[in-house]
């Protein structure tokens, strides 16, 4: 199996303007999936955001969600201590157009549902997707159920 090829794709924020408060996102159901890397894409952003951390439950309605820790603390950037994997500062998103943040998440011993807490401070165009890899058995090339609208291989 070529594990880039046993993937899928799930939208927790479609693009959309945010303006100044919650993103609205969706639940990941990360179930039967080794690793999840989770996407920030930040557009032409007045002000940044002032909250961005994922949280975990073992509900499907994230009833009694914690957020997800690791040796600095808080998994967030603008966490207290909260560090890149190059050992800088982990700041939130800030008023830069055109930024890519991540989350690189090791599923074993976490939660089965994950969701990203995201408030921005002003209007900021916001676009949130997370990749499940890894998968327990071997993924269909259904598109649907990978994800995706279109997909092309080579």
């Amino acid at each position: 199996m070529i594990h880039t090829q046993d993937t899928k794709i799930v939208t927790i924020t479609t693009p959309v303007s945010v303006v100044a408060g919650a993103a609205t996102t969706s639940v990941v159901d990360t179930s039967g999936y080794d690793y999840c890397t989770i996407l920030f894409i930040g557009g032409a952003m007045a002000t940044g955001y002032s909250t961005l951390l994922v949280r975990e439950s073992d509900a499907s309605n994230m009833g009694g969600a914690v957020s997800i820790s690791n040796a600095n603390g808080v998994l967030g950037f603008g966490e207290t201590g909260a560090l890149n994997v190059d050992g800088s500062a982990a700041a939130d998103p800030d008023a830069t157009n055109d930024v890519v943040y991540g989350f690189e998440i090791d599923l074993k011993a976490r939660k089965r549902y994950l969701d990203v807490s995201a408030t921005a401070g002003g209007t900021c165009l916001t676009c949130i997707i997370a990749v499940l890899s890894r998968a327990a058995e071997a993924s269909s090339d259904v598109l649907a159920t990978r994800g995706f609208t279109g997909l092309l291989r080579v």
